[in-house]
């Protein structure tokens, strides 16, 4: 997936070296120049109301969550019925099927 925020930000700079080179062009016409600024700054305006994608709530460091021994791909299982053995860093657990 794109990232929408760095579209924007490519837009936005993008709109600034065009706005840049309208106005050093003394023949670029003044309409066109008041336009672009207009645009400019409502690409600018949208592109700072976008979260930056660091700032999602999605994203998190789950190794503050857990301590380092957990390890996630290998709990001991010993049966497919009766009891259950997990082994974790948190401990040891059984649970019991009948």
């Amino acid at each position: 997936m794109r990232n929408v925020r760095n579209e924007f930000d490519n837009a936005v700079y993008a709109l600034r070296g065009a706005l840049k080179a309208a106005i050093d062009d003394p023949t670029f016409d003044r309409n066109s120049l008041q336009e672009m600024w207009r645009h400019y700054q409502g690409v600018q305006t949208i592109a700072e109301g976008i979260p930056d994608p660091s700032d999602n709530a999605y994203n998190f460091d789950s190794s503050s969550l857990y301590p380092e021994e957990f390890d996630y791909s290998s709990p001991t299982v010993q049966a497919a019925q009766g009891n259950v053995e997990i082994n974790t860093g948190f401990g040891q657990d059984v649970i019991t099927f009948s």
